[in-house]
């Protein structure tokens, strides 16, 4: 049974992290404004919570601060990988 656009709304309050919360409540009143579909905000705020409850205690502002580290990562991994099969 799909979840109704106001449950999903109403599920941003069980994200742990306050600033977290205040950050998607912030994303979904843009969706809202731009004229997006129920459809299309109801996917993206149960996408987005979940992230959010998995970041519990970090911010979704510091992934914009860890992205570089995480690329870094996988890049290197990669060439690792890649170099043993040569």
């Amino acid at each position: 049974m799909p979840v109704r656009l106001s449950t999903t709304v109403n599920n941003i309050q069980t994200i742990p992290n306050e600033n977290n919360r205040k950050l998607v409540t912030e994303f979904y009143e843009f969706m809202k404004s731009s004229g997006t579909s129920d459809k299309y905000q109801n996917n993206n705020l149960k996408t987005i919570i979940a992230f959010g409850k998995s970041l519990d205690p970090s911010e979704i502002i510091d992934i914009n601060y860890l992205y570089p580290q995480i690329c870094s990562f996988e890049v290197n991994h990669l060439l690792f990988s890649y170099s043993i099969y040569l």
